[in-house]
């Protein structure tokens, strides 16, 4: 498809001349149904559009094909429209095999210096990934690896990087056991946020998910990362015989109000070792705790604040100059692809 634009004062018959105010709508419309290669585009419409494409993108081996064909010019074009990358999506196991063990040595000496995702600055987890326990094997296997820099894809990510979401499902049977890679993956990105998003698996009912929303899910103590983010979406109506409307909002206020004490106990009983330890707290536990619920924020932060578990003198000074339970707003579902 080729589309050029008409010079001005042309006298020529054009069906689309009425569409010229709204073009650029529409070839960002277009960029989700066809591939930059079947369109062929003005430099103005190119460099306007490739900002679009490889804003957010998936990590795999069809991602790399423009830097391993061979062709000086692909490779050129490749490492710049990478420059407009902003969020690394991980969908799967090969995402994570190819983030940790990917060594192109043409790449490096081409590069020299440059760094290919210089610009990215969010790293997401989908749940299918997580439950791969990629990390946790990766470790125990290859320790060496994490610290052979020169083999690392995250050496080409910038000093931008600053967050890593975790898209957890917390009614999934399994969801228990992804602790300790969940704790492998933050202490390998190391981020200064650490999000995680609960998401909802469909044949689950409330007792499966109060089950699953534990401590040992929710680890917190994570080192480097300066905030905590724990985003709560409003579930969809829960499985169960019955269940009205009314019913399925208390689950989910009462479900949401759990996720966010279990989250406090888990941080407490850390703060707990640290002054058992003569250890300071703050600057070696996150020190702000942020959560996004779709319901009665104000109510939950007043119940983590009176929890009994939570009077100490210094752990009441830091939740009161930490802690921060929001409303979900649509700003915040944009970001985080809740919508």
């Amino acid at each position: 498809m080729s589309v050029q634009q008409l010079p001005r004062g042309s006298n020529q018959p054009s069906s689309f001349s009425k569409l010229l105010p709204v073009q650029d709508y529409i070839f960002d419309e277009l960029l989700l149904i066809a591939p930059l290669s079947t369109i062929t585009l003005t430099r103005r419409h190119y460099q306007k559009t490739i900002r679009i494409i490889y804003r957010e993108v998936p990590v795999s081996n069809k991602l790399f094909c423009s830097l391993l064909c061979g062709d000086r010019t692909a490779f050129e074009r490749g490492v710049n429209a990478f420059e407009h990358t902003r969020i690394l999506r991980i969908k799967n196991f090969e995402g994570f095999s190819i983030l940790t063990q990917f060594h192109i040595p043409l790449l490096f000496a081409t590069l020299r210096n440059r760094k290919i995702f210089y610009n990215v600055e969010r790293i997401d987890i989908s749940w299918e990934a997580i439950k791969t326990f990629f990390f946790t094997r990766w470790c125990q296997g290859f320790p060496a690896t994490t610290s052979d820099d020169s083999r690392l894809l995250m050496s080409h990510v910038g000093r931008k990087f600053r967050e890593v979401v975790l898209y957890v499902d917390v009614g999934d049977p399994t969801s228990g056991e992804c602790s300790e890679d969940i704790q492998a993956i933050a202490d390998y990105f190391s981020p200064r946020t650490m999000t995680m998003v609960s998401g909802y698996h469909p044949r689950s009912d409330f007792l499966v998910i109060r089950q699953n929303v534990n401590a040992q899910l929710l680890p917190i103590s994570w080192m480097g990362s300066q905030t905590s983010r724990l985003i709560i979406p409003r579930w969809p109506l829960m499985v169960k015989p019955g269940c009205s409307m009314e019913e399925s909002d208390e689950y989910q206020r009462a479900a949401t109000e759990q996720c966010v004490l279990n989250y406090m106990d888990d941080l407490y009983a850390v703060w707990n070792e640290l002054e058992g330890a003569d250890l300071p707290i703050e600057g070696v536990v996150v020190s702000k705790m942020e959560f996004f619920v779709s319901k009665d924020p104000k109510a939950i932060h007043d119940r983590v604040l009176h929890n009994p578990l939570h009077t100490c003198q210094d752990t009441s000074r830091i939740l009161n100059k930490g802690i921060v339970v929001r409303e979900l707003d649509e700003d915040i579902k944009d970001q985080y692809d809740l919508l």
